[in-house]
């Protein structure tokens, strides 16, 4: 569960970072977090896209949903004593680290 909300995290991460014109070439999918960790990732056709965004407001940071113990949080970015910001951290450095960990 933890593994899929990393990577969850980690497309967030893609695509705050690479830009409206990459992110308007995706598919439209939303991604549920349930209080208790589960997440469902549904596509969405033109039609429920328009219907979800007219409920939706644009994220303006990164969106980071951390899931430990059967529980979901809200895990809002901040800076690290590194001086890096959280989720720079973990789209770099941590994301390193365990590449060479297997």
């Amino acid at each position: 569960m933890l593994r899929v909300a990393m990577m969850g995290a980690a497309v967030a991460l893609a695509v705050s970072a690479a830009g409206v014109a990459f992110a308007e070439e995706m598919p439209s999918y939303t991604l549920t977090v349930y209080p208790n960790g589960r997440m469902v990732t549904v596509p969405l056709d033109k039609k429920m896209t328009e219907e979800v965004l007219g409920h939706s407001k644009a994220a303006t940071e990164p969106l980071m949903v951390t899931v430990s113990g059967g529980k979901a949080y809200l895990t809002s970015d901040t800076k690290m004593p590194s001086g890096k910001m959280m989720s720079e951290y973990m789209a770099t450095e941590y994301w390193n680290a365990a590449a060479h960990m297997h």
